[in-house]
C-alpha cells in the first residue's frame, strides 16, 4: 500500500490486508481457546482484541507527528510491516494445539507433551477421548479422529446451527454498533466539531490509552462474572456513547462552545464500553460454542460475518451522514445497538468456567 500510486493498487493493498487479518484473528481466538484451561480462557481469549486495540493505538501515535508531513501516510503504510514480520520470526515458537492433536489426529502422547509446555501438566485429557480405554499404548486413540466440517453443514446441521448463529450474529453485532466507524473517523468527527487535526489525533491516542487500560482488566472480569453481564453492561454503555455523540451534533451548530467536548467524552464512554464488551466477547464466545470438528470453521464463519458488517458499516457511513445528518445516523446507530441488547439478552449463552467438551452436545 505505501508504494501505491492510484486508488486502484491502495484498494488491492487494503484488500489483502484485510483478508490476512481476517484470517489471523480467527486462528488467534481458536488456537487460544483450545489451548487456555476453562478457568481463565475468557481472560485469555480477550488477549485477542487486546492486541487489536494495541495495534490501533500504536497506529495513532505513529501517525501523529507525520499529520502535517508530505506523503507522511506512505510512511506510516510502510511501519505496518514490523509487526508482520514480528509474528512471523515468532511463529516458531508456537506449539500446536492440545485439541486439535488429541482430537482430530488422535495424538494423545503429543497433546500432552503440547500441554506440559503451556504449564497445564496436569491437564484432563480423558474428556478429549471417548473413555480411558480408547487412548491405546502408543499414546494414539483407538478410535477414527473426527473429521472437519463444512461451511455448508454450519447451516444444515442442526448441531452446528445454533453456534453458528451466535458466533455470526455477535460477531455481526460487534460492528453494527458502529465501532470501526468510531475509530477510522474519530480524527475527522473531531475536526469538523472545530478541533485541530492534531488535537483530534491526540484526544484518539489519550482515549486510546484508556482503552487500552480497559481491556487490559476486563479479561478477569469476563471469567469472574460471566459472559453474558459483561455484555449487556457494556452494549448499555455504547448507547450512552452514540446518544452523546448524537447530542454534540446536534448542539454543536448552535453555538455552543461546550458542545465539541461532550463528543470527546461520548467517544471515550463508547470505546471504554467497547473495550468492556463486544470487543472481547464475540472472539471468546465464538471459540467457544462449537463443537471440537467445526470450530475453526466456525470461527472463520464469524470472523467472515464482521468482516462483512464491517464493510457495510464503513461504506455507508459517509451516505448515510449526507442523507440523514450526523445527528440523524447516530441516532441510527443508538437504535441499532439498543436492537443487539435485546437480542444478546435473548440468545446469549453463558459458557463462564465451563470446560470446551462440556459444551459439544449444545450450548
Amino acid at each position: 500500500m505505501f508504494t501505491a500510486v492510484t486508488p486502484s493498487q491502495l484498494t488491492v493493498g487494503r484488500l489483502v490486508a484485510g483478508l490476512a487479518v481476517g484470517f489471523s484473528t480467527s486462528l488467534c481466538t481458536v488456537y487460544i481457546g483450545e489451548c487456555a484451561p476453562a478457568a481463565t480462557r475468557g481472560a485469555l481469549t480477550s488477549y485477542a482484541p487486546l492486541g487489536v486495540t494495541v495495534g490501533i493505538l500504536t497506529s495513532y501515535f505513529v501517525s501523529l507527528p507525520l499529520t502535517n508531513v508530505v506523503g507522511g501516510w506512505r510512511l506510516t503504510l510502510a511501519m505496518c510491516a514490523v509487526p508482520a514480520t514480528a509474528q512471523l520470526c515468532l511463529r516458531h515458537w508456537l506449539v500446536e494445539s492440545p485439541r486439535w492433536l488429541a482430537e482430530r489426529r488422535g495424538d494423545i502422547a503429543g497433546a500432552r507433551r503440547c500441554l506440559r509446555f503451556l504449564g497445564q501438566p496436569d491437564a484432563d485429557l480423558s474428556t478429549l477421548a471417548d473413555d480411558d480405554e480408547s487412548v491405546g499404548g502408543s499414546g494414539r486413540l483407538n478410535r477414527q479422529p473426527r473429521q472437519s466440517v463444512t461451511f455448508k453443514a454450519l447451516v444444515t446441521e442442526r448441531r452446528y446451527r445454533k453456534p453458528a448463529l451466535i458466533a455470526c450474529g455477535l460477531n455481526a453485532l460487534q460492528q453494527l454498533c458502529g465501532i470501526n466507524v468510531v475509530v477510522y473517523y474519530a480524527p475527522r468527527i473531531l475536526n469538523q466539531l472545530g478541533f485541530t487535526p492534531v488535537a483530534a489525533i491526540g484526544f484518539v491516542c489519550v482515549i486510546g490509552v484508556a482503552q487500552l487500560v480497559v481491556g487490559s482488566r476486563i479479561g478477569a472480569i469476563i471469567d469472574a462474572v460471566g459472559r453474558r453481564p459483561v455484555a449487556l453492561g457494556g452494549i448499555a454503555g455504547l448507547a450512552v456513547g452514540l446518544a452523546m455523540l448524537a447530542a454534540s451534533s446536534h448542539l454543536t451548530p448552535a453555538g455552543h462552545a461546550w458542545a465539541p467536548w461532550i463528543a470527546v467524552l461520548g467517544i471515550l464512554v463508547f470505546r471504554l464500553s467497547f473495550s468492556a464488551s463486544m470487543a472481547p466477547i464475540p472472539y471468546v464466545v465464538s471459540a467457544e460454542v462449537f463443537p471440537s470438528e467445526a470450530r475453526s470453521v466456525g470461527a472463520a464463519a464469524g470472523a467472515a460475518a464482521r468482516e462483512v458488517a464491517n464493510v457495510v458499516v464503513t461504506g455507508s457511513f459517509i451516505p448515510l451522514v449526507n442523507a440523514l445528518g450526523a445527528t440523524g445516523t447516530w441516532v441510527l446507530y443508538v437504535a441499532v445497538v439498543c436492537v443487539a441488547f435485546f437480542v444478546v439478552r435473548a440468545t446469549l449463552p453463558e459458557t463462564r468456567g465451563r470446560t470446551l467438551e462440556s459444551m459439544e452436545d449444545g450450548v
